[in-house]
């Protein structure tokens, strides 16, 4: 089975005060990358679409996007660092052999000053409380926040509800 590995280093913007926590990128990202890529780049992924709808920017390119982070001061990695598929799915149900991002969360926990985590879905959000349990334990200031899922695999919310939500949640600039 093919182990993919994260081909994104965490981003930490000076002065970050969030931090947001996805699972694993698309196999778009890990086996067929590009130079434009980042995180959340997935065909039908909707985050970067509720972004530039809530922040009325373009967002077309990666400086946009790392632009829009560093005005949020909001850093960004991943909760896992390698895995295989099943089936050849991005679907996170489909993520074995999983190692997890331990070392580099810690890092921006320990070396930030945090006050929220956002979580790209409440799967990212409960898989985190159970394996990064220790790094929790040491910043219980740091509010947990899950935001809607932002695949359209998540058909509980419409687009438009999910937009909502994020208005409400997300930081403001």
């Amino acid at each position: 089975m093919l182990i993919e590995y994260h081909p994104f280093p965490p981003f930490v913007p000076d002065n970050c005060k969030y931090l947001i926590l996805g699972s694993f990128p698309g196999k778009n990202s890990t086996v067929y990358p590009a130079a434009e890529y980042w995180s959340y780049e997935g065909d039908r992924n909707q985050f970067w679409k509720i972004l530039r709808l809530l922040y009325k920017r373009n967002l077309s390119t990666k400086a946009e996007k790392i632009q829009l982070f560093s005005d949020l001061r909001l850093a960004n990695t991943d909760i896992i660092l390698s895995c295989s598929r099943k089936n050849n799915s991005n679907l996170d149900s489909n993520l074995t052999a999983k190692v997890y991002n331990i070392e580099a969360i810690d890092s921006i926990l320990t070396d930030n000053s945090i006050e929220k985590i956002f979580f790209t879905g409440k799967g990212v959000e409960r898989e985190f409380k159970i394996h990064f349990k220790s790094i929790l334990n040491r910043h219980p200031e740091v509010q947990l926040i899950a935001l809607p899922s932002p695949s359209p695999a998540y058909a509980a919310l419409n687009f438009e509800k999910k937009l909502e939500i994020y208005r409400e949640l997300l930081p403001v600039i």
